[in-house]
């Protein structure tokens, strides 16, 4: 038996649909249209496999076509065309802000925990680091070395105070969601320890973060449970914007993207190849990102009168 669920959330406007009824919610002149749809499949025997995609946020994607002609908004970063779409510049070139497709991999009670179903961007693990020491520590863009609350210097694969977490929630949460949209994003406990990574032993147990955006771990992304069940399941597209970034070519459809769990050693970090296989990466290099957030289908209920 198929079950189809579909939800639409549009701020500011007043909607009712068969599981929730929205009323008219105030959202401080944010207006963002969010979009959730389920497909469960259950079997005769009450076996569920959630599939689904919430669109939600927006981020730079397609690059604009030369026919197509925009128009600085004021001083601001964006850029519109005559059809009102949205972009902005990067290079010399103008990627259109597109809503952000999340794939469904979880649904625990209200929570809902998604990846981007597309790469999204490119960075570097660890952009900076120094191995003169015999082993690898990250430092900032200003050569100083980055180090714990305990003032010990971190190792480059160090996902807590990594640039690509770094970048995670602040530059992509920032740009990707507006402040409504951010409201409705879980904290999440991710687990940075051993157990996330290949069987390395205890060397680097780097602890739990309490984060709005992370990366997936070595060990989340070879669960059956989340829908990685081999190779082909871990390959990902590439966006045009992400492409730009200088770590694929303009050819390449399918790209390389991080894993927040460290490698063999301190210079190294797990990815995924662009055929889904799973390998390690030196850290000052350029991936590509595919984030993991999850929401709170109450935090609906709670702006709106239901």
């Amino acid at each position: 038996m198929k079950k189809i669920l579909i939800l639409m959330f549009v701020m500011l406007m007043c909607f009712s649909f068969t599981v929730i009824s929205v009323g008219c919610g105030e959202e401080n002149n944010d207006t963002s249209d969010i979009e959730i749809e389920y497909i469960s499949n259950e079997s005769e025997s009450g076996d569920k496999n959630i599939e689904g995609y919430v669109y939600f946020g927006t981020y730079p994607t397609s690059e604009k076509s030369s026919s197509v002609e925009v128009e600085q908004e004021g001083n601001t970063q964006y850029y519109r065309d005559s059809n009102n779409n949205r972009y902005i510049k990067y290079g010399s070139k103008y990627y259109k802000l597109e809503k952000i497709k999340w794939r469904v991999i979880s649904i625990n009670g209200s929570n809902v925990l998604m990846i981007s179903d597309v790469i999204l961007d490119g960075v570097a693990f660890n952009k900076y680091s120094d191995g003169s020491q015999g082993k690898y520590y990250a430092k900032f863009d200003n050569n100083e070395y980055k180090t714990d609350g305990d003032g010990n210097k971190v190792f480059s694969n160090n996902y807590v105070y990594s640039d690509l977490r770094t970048f995670l929630n602040n530059d992509f949460f920032n740009a990707a969601f507006t402040k409504s949209e951010k409201d409705l994003i879980n904290t999440s406990s991710v687990n940075n320890n051993a157990e996330q990574s290949p069987n390395f032993g205890n060397t680097y147990n780097y602890g739990i973060t309490n984060d709005k955006v992370f990366a997936l771990s070595f060990k989340e992304l070879q669960s059956s449970g989340y829908g990685f069940n081999s190779d082909s399941s871990r390959k990902f597209q590439l966006t045009d914007y992400a492409k730009a970034k200088g770590f694929a070519s303009q050819n390449d459809v399918y790209g390389v993207y991080w894993t927040r769990s460290y490698g063999s050693s301190s210079q190294y970090a797990y990815r995924v190849s662009k055929d889904g296989s799973m390998g390690e990466s030196l850290t000052y290099g350029t991936n590509g990102i595919v984030p993991a957030i999850e929401i709170n289908l109450n935090s609906y209920r709670s702006r709106f009168s239901v």
